[in-house]
């Protein structure tokens, strides 16, 4: 069994037959003209998150991502949750343990400096910005979305009303394997049978950029005109068969 993020970096085969458009140019275009900016609490551009020094970039998203939970679950603000010294360790504990989990590390191994929450704290900031925007009343972090064939049982980052959305803490671009990774989670999601999405995008708290797009309409720019539903199908069909290999990295 692989992850999504496998299935996003792998299986050009499977790929070139279910979104044959999605090309260098595409995104590059995706990353223009499906752009908007994050406005902050009093309604202003909201400024990029600067990295600190010595702070390493995975435990600051992983942090700021579960701060930024435990406070939109708990209808509570960032600064009550500064405060709140439980939720911080609890938080910190949780994300030595995912990171240990994607980069083979030691839990033991894995140390959050003073400035490293701090950092965390400010992208968490901009989580509450963006749940604001949208709809508070309907965000769900981490929806579980049931694996298929090869693939296994994963966690999506955040289901918000109608919308599913990936968060990508980067200081980069949108890449073609973040638009795939979050095509596995439509996929399996609508495979299952459990959810119900119309829309998707991505977010970048780190940057204050968020990509949204109608999942109908922006599936079929990618496969040529193909349904939603019949690239889903494609895509699940072709992970669950017995003969698929991995191949190369996208």
């Amino acid at each position: 069994m692989i992850s999504e993020r496998q299935v996003a970096k792998s299986f050009d085969d499977m790929w070139r037959h279910a979104t044959p458009l999605l090309r260098p140019k595409f995104v590059a275009m995706f990353n223009t003209a499906y752009c908007e900016h994050l406005r902050d609490a009093d309604g202003k551009l909201s400024n990029p998150v600067d990295s600190r020094p010595d702070n390493e970039p995975s435990v600051v998203a992983e942090l700021g991502y579960l701060l930024a939970k435990s406070q939109l679950e708990e209808r509570r603000t960032n600064e009550e949750i500064r405060l709140d010294v439980d939720i911080i360790a609890s938080c910190k504990e949780l994300a030595r343990s995912r990171i240990a989990r994607y980069s083979q590390l030691a839990e033991s191994k894995i140390e959050i400096s003073e400035n490293e929450l701090e950092e965390a704290f400010e992208i968490a900031l901009r989580y509450e910005w963006f749940v604001r925007s949208e709809d508070a009343g309907r965000v769900k972090f981490a929806p579980s979305i049931p694996g298929a064939g090869i693939v296994n049982s994963c966690e999506a980052d955040i289901s918000l009303g109608d919308c599913l959305w990936e968060v990508k803490s980067v200081r980069r671009n949108v890449a073609g394997k973040d638009i795939r990774q979050l095509l596995v989670y439509l996929a399996l999601g609508t495979a299952s049978g459990r959810y119900s999405w119309t829309h998707a995008g991505i977010f970048n708290p780190r940057m204050g950029l968020y990509h949204k797009f109608k999942i109908e309409g922006f599936v079929g720019l990618l496969s040529g005109n193909m349904s939603a539903s019949e690239v889903f199908h494609e895509m699940i069909s072709y992970l669950s068969s017995r003969e698929i290999q991995i191949d190369t990295v996208f």
